[in-house]
């Protein structure tokens, strides 16, 4: 080997006299072990060395980076043909004032983990340290193994409050830790904890989503009494290697706080899934000395740790590293410097790692660099040659989402036979296998290529294969070619499926009632408009009501400008929707009156008046007068009613009044009370019965109506992937290719969800749907990365029966559907009074049949108590049952009654129109056809 070729760069300036000297011996030191003629390389080093000391200047100057090169004699040793091992102190990016050590990076050399007591650690008022500070972990990551790291990517690991003693990071110190080759587990030191053994013991936390989740104590099969620290965790994460300072082969002194530190292993039993009792690793390896910072490297027997034992030593602490060259007996080969120059020192060195690739390393050391910071600083160096790992990347995501799930994955080494087994689960969404050199295999079986053979297993999603082949990396000593190196790309299994939703339904009762005739139908599902034979009856109120101090008419009223537009107008075109929730036949109650009135001549009318009495503004006769006066004039003017039939009255309370006798207190109830007596009254008198009762009746509905059935239906749902991906799903709802509703609170998880129907502004179907326009549903999961993914679509099928001439409609079974409302009861009673009365003896005494099937249901409106309006109901619903047993002679089907209170209101209760409805007893009666 040619000395001349032996040179050092002094990347910045040169050095004070003190640090050159201590460079060259450093220098000197680090070339020890090299099989060369050290007397020739060590005088002309110090030559150099010494004219370079007469001639530096006094001042301070500081070395940036250290460039050692050596040159290519094949002579030399593989140790020495490494060229151009440049170390940089990572400057403020990483170190400060305050100590950084311990650090420990990821099998792609990506990010950095280390343990500093720098300001942001937590700090405590109940332990003092030796700063303000607690130890804690900190982190780092970069885009490539061989870029420096910048300042804006550091980051404390678990910033939670000071007061956390769950976490990673507490108020007490965290030292040296390691990280899976994964990413996903950490191995770390914790002291002083609650839960410890020792002062110092070893810990285990595992990724849970995008946070660490909560460290478990390795337990006292692997932490003593003792100081138990700075573990490093093998690559199939099966044993780790860690410092403590118990009792053993070279230490025999019981004082918890000695200074006599091993390094000790313990192996994970996959059979019990727990930690081996901890084992010494024997004195090949660990002296009288102090042996501290196991590393184990990717290949999972080459361990690098720092000694104070070993010779050559350069002072203090120096890396050293052995090979495990028997597994199966724990034979390790005798220690030996670290093959790198410049990186041992005669300061303290601790702490090294590497990540896969195994050209970087990273370690900790106080000495003085440039760019040092103070106290304990990491410092990386570059060694090539550089070669790539090649990290075999697995992912295993749902088809549909591109969401990571649980899988069991096993990697097969096709070449060799060998096999790996692992997992991932929710918040674990890569797997990473390091190809080491054995996978290329050795002597006759050693390969440039090989192909692994991945397989991933779910329960939910089944299994599936996927083959990668991977080519050896080439080895260079160019950085920069280096750094432009690909890595290999994920390996990505799909498994899963798409969501999935079926609708299930009871059959329509057209179906039931025709499918024994038609056997066509006898499968057919989905939703029936069927016209059915009706008779609705609409009861009348003779009142009109005003907004507060007003005497206009409200716009809701359907009035005529003149007499001519009453021309074809009467009581039965009255228009008006049955399902609306306004009675909207009600607002044609003034022409229905003015019909009538000039229809039946005898009958007369006093049209009265009223106010409230109490709202400022409305004790007022002449607003009352007014009220009533617009009414006159209506029935007047545009229906032609004499003067001589009409009587003109004003007063200030109804003498009929809603609620204000009552003992309600509530708010709402008063206020309704006084809206409700702001109208104008039409009282009827004729000296003839029936033409009376023919201005009086209600108005009656023949025409058939639509009814759909079955009323619900039932979307039975399937998300295709893991719940735990779910942020989020809906039903969309077509017709054609026209949106119709989308379902948005079907829940996450929740497997049926059932839907009335409606379209989004929850119209009646009798007013939205017109031909058999099937619709189209399905469900779409959103993922919480915002992935959605949708289901095939379903058809649901509509069908239209009406009754067309020409057109025979089944009617077996067919019943006709008749409603009847009985309203102005009096107030607080349940005794129906002379006009309902009337009503049930026109109507639904004489629809009674003996096959029909009678429901009576009381309502109420909202004022007063809801305990009370319940009983109210129920006592009136009570009443016309027992009118309909007395009048029919028991000669029905069925019949039963009950109160429903407050509850489903047939029209809203904002309005008084609608309240007054509400007060009502319905009766329903379905009659089979035959029977007609």
């Amino acid at each position: 080997m040619n000395s001349e070729y032996i040179t050092f760069s002094l990347q910045g300036y040169a050095m004070n006299k003190r640090l050159l000297t201590l460079f060259g011996a450093m220098l000197i030191g680090c070339f020890a072990f090299a099989p060369v003629r050290a007397g020739v390389l060590e005088g002309k080093l110090l030559h150099a060395v010494k004219k370079s000391v007469e001639s530096a200047p006094e001042e301070p100057l500081y070395l940036y980076a250290a460039t050692i090169q050596a040159d290519d004699d094949d002579n030399a040793s593989n140790a020495l043909k490494t060229k151009n091992i440049k170390i940089i102190n990572l400057g403020p990016a990483i170190n400060t004032g305050a100590d950084e050590y311990a650090p420990t990076v990821t099998a792609d050399g990506k990010t950095l983990f280390f343990v500093s007591n720098r300001k942001g650690s937590k700090a405590s008022d109940e332990v003092e340290y030796r700063g303000p500070a607690s130890d804690d972990f900190w982190a780092s990551k970069k885009e490539g193994r061989l870029d420096e790291f910048q300042a804006d990517s550091l980051f404390n690991i678990e910033p939670e409050p000071k007061d956390s003693k769950s976490t990673v990071n507490t108020i007490y110190n965290e030292g040296a830790a390691s990280i899976s080759s994964d990413g996903q587990r950490l191995i770390f030191t914790a002291c002083d904890r609650p839960d410890g053994i020792g002062s110092c013991d070893l810990y285990q936390t595992e990724i849970d989503g995008v946070k660490w989740g909560r460290p478990s104590n390795l337990g006292p099969e692997v932490n003593s009494k003792f100081w138990d620290s700075q573990p490093s965790l093998s690559p199939d994460g099966n044993r780790i290697y860690f410092a403590s300072n118990r009792l053993g082969p070279n230490n025999t002194d019981s004082d918890p706080g000695n200074t006599n530190y091993d390094i000790w292993y313990s192996d994970f039993d996959e059979e019990t899934m727990k930690w081996k009792p901890a084992k010494n690793l024997g004195n090949i390896v660990n002296t009288a000395g102090e042996e501290l910072g196991p590393f184990i490297a990717k290949d999972g027997v080459t361990l690098y740790f720092a000694s104070t034992g070993h010779q050559p030593n350069l002072g203090a602490k120096d890396f050293y590293f052995a090979t495990l060259t028997d597994p199966e007996k724990n034979v390790w080969s005798k220690p030996a410097p670290i093959p790198y120059p410049g990186i041992n020192s005669k300061d303290d060195e601790e702490f090294i790692s590497f990540p896969a690739s195994g050209d970087v390393i990273y370690f900790s050391s106080d000495r003085s660099f440039e760019r040092s910071q103070g106290g304990q600083d990491i410092f990386m160096a570059y060694v090539p040659p550089f070669s790539r790992a090649v990290i075999i990347r697995v992912l295993v995501l749902d088809e549909c989402t591109g969401e990571g799930i649980p899988a069991a994955v096993t990697i097969k080494n096709k070449h060799i036979g060998t096999s790996k087994r692992d997992s991932l689960k929710l918040g674990k969404s890569e797997l990473q296998y390091i190809v080491q050199n054995s996978d290329y295999g050795t002597g006759e079986k050693a390969a440039e290529k090989i192909e692994f053979e991945i397989v991933a297993e779910n329960s939910k999603y089944g299994t599936k294969s996927e083959t990668v082949t991977i080519i050896k990396p080439e080895i260079t000593y160019d950085e920069e070619k280096a750094k432009e190196s690909k890595e290999e790309p994920p390996v990505r299994i799909m498994l899963g499926r798409k969501p999935s939703i079926t609708a299930e339904m009871e059959y329509a009762d057209y179906i039931k009632r025709v499918s024994k005739k038609n056997p066509s139908l006898a499968n057919w599902k989905g939703l029936v408009l069927e016209e059915v034979a009706t008779i609705d009856l609409f009861p009348l109120l003779p009142y009109v009501f005003f907004d507060s101090t007003s005497a206009t008419m409200h716009p809701r009223y359907r009035l005529f400008s003149s007499a001519a537009q009453t021309a074809g107008f009467t009581d039965e075109t009255v228009k008006g929707d049955k399902n609306a929730n306004t009675p909207e036949k009600y607002y044609d109650i003034l022409n229905i009156y003015g019909y009538r009135l000039k229809k039946y001549p005898s009958v007369s009318v006093t049209v009265t008046g009223c106010n409230d009495e109490t709202s400022p503004g409305e004790k007022d006769l002449d607003l009352s007068q007014r009220r009533a006066q617009i009414v006159y004039d209506y029935l007047k003017n545009v229906w032609g009613i004499e003067e001589s039939r009409m009587k003109l009255e004003k007063r200030n309370l109804p003498d009929a009044l809603v609620a204000s006798k009552t003992s309600d207190k509530d708010p709402q109830s008063k206020l309704y009370s006084n809206i409700e007596n702001r109208r104008t009254e039409l009282t009827f008198a004729s000296s003839s019965e029936e033409d009376l009762w023919q201005v009086r009746k209600p108005l009656i509905d023949r025409e058939p109506t639509i009814f759909p059935t079955p009323l619900t239906m039932n979307f039975q749902m399937d998300n295709g992937i893991d719940e735990g991906l779910v942020d989020s799903r809906r039903i969309e709802v077509k017709r054609g290719d026209a949106g119709w509703v989308t379902l948005t609170n079907v829940g996450k998880s929740e497997k049926t969800f059932t839907w009335d129907w409606k379209n989004a502004a929850g119209a009646n179907l009798t007013e939205t749907i017109f031909d058999e326009a099937p619709f189209s549903a399905r469900l779409v999961v959103k993922s919480i990365n915002g992935t959605e993914c949708a289901s095939d679509p379903i058809s649901i099928k509509v069908m239209i029966v009406k009754n067309k001439p020409g057109v025979k409609v089944e009617k077996a079974g067919a019943k006709t559907r008749e409603t009847y409302k009985l309203v102005l009861f009096p107030f607080n009673r349940y005794d129906a009074g002379p006009f309902n009365e009337r009503i049930m003896k026109e109507f639904v005494f004489t629809r009674t049949m003996p096959k029909s099937e009678i429901a009576v249901e009381g309502h109420t409106d909202v004022i007063g108590m809801f305990e009370s309006n319940a009983k109210l109901s129920t006592n009136r619903a009570k009443t016309v049952e027992t009118a309909i047993r007395a009048a029919t002679k028991g000669q029905f089907q069925s019949l039963e009654s009950k109160g429903v209170g407050e509850d489903l209101p047939f029209f809203i209760n904002e309005l008084p129109e609608g309240r007054l409805y509400n007060r009502t007893v319905r009766i329903n009666i379905q009659t089979p056809i035959e029977e007609e």
